[in-house]
């Protein structure tokens, strides 16, 4: 990835340091500047404050999931906020989590543990313009269509939807 013109800032958001540092360290190496969070409430605050090129978050986290975080992000009247691109990374093997994310405005989805070349592939067609938050494109890491459970969504995915439809009413 060493064809990039210039260094792109990425917010890393997850509330596992492990997760962040070793994403992170791929990253600088290919050029990006990294900021990170650990979870979505902080995240939501360095965004506002200086909007990144692109943010990468897992869904479960404290204070505010992924989730909550990309409706946020989606939600903001400032194009520079809601045009971010968002990739998302999680460990929940569910074949609903693609189409889920896809539906809440995310515009990839990377499955932990996390594969270097795969992060680089998926970067890649970031930017080159495959996809974008405006499109209906959508990357993925291939092992996501590889989860069981078709039709199924995981308790935990569902107590996270669950939980972000309570704050959208109230």
């Amino acid at each position: 990835m060493s064809d990039y013109q210039k260094p792109r800032r990425c917010l890393i958001v997850d509330d596992v340091r492990s997760s962040r540092e070793m994403l992170r360290s791929w990253l600088v190496r290919d050029g990006f500047e990294v900021s990170s969070a650990a979870d979505g409430a902080e995240a939501w605050e360095a965004i506002q404050r200086l909007p990144p090129d692109f943010v990468v978050t897992d869904i479960e986290m404290p204070n505010l999931s992924g989730l909550e975080l990309i409706r946020k992000v989606r939600a903001a009247e400032c194009s520079a906020i809601h045009c971010i691109p968002i990739l998302v990374m999680t460990s929940l093997h569910d074949c609903q989590i693609l189409k889920a994310v896809q539906e809440i405005g995310g515009n990839g989805l990377l499955v932990k543990p996390l594969d270097k070349n795969v992060v680089d592939s998926v970067l890649v067609n970031l930017w080159a313009g495959k996809f974008s938050s405006a499109d209906t494109n959508f990357e993925f890491d291939d092992r996501a269509s590889e989860s069981e459970g078709a039709g199924v969504i995981s308790p935990a995915l569902r107590r996270l939807f669950d939980h972000v439809a309570r704050n959208e009413r109230g």
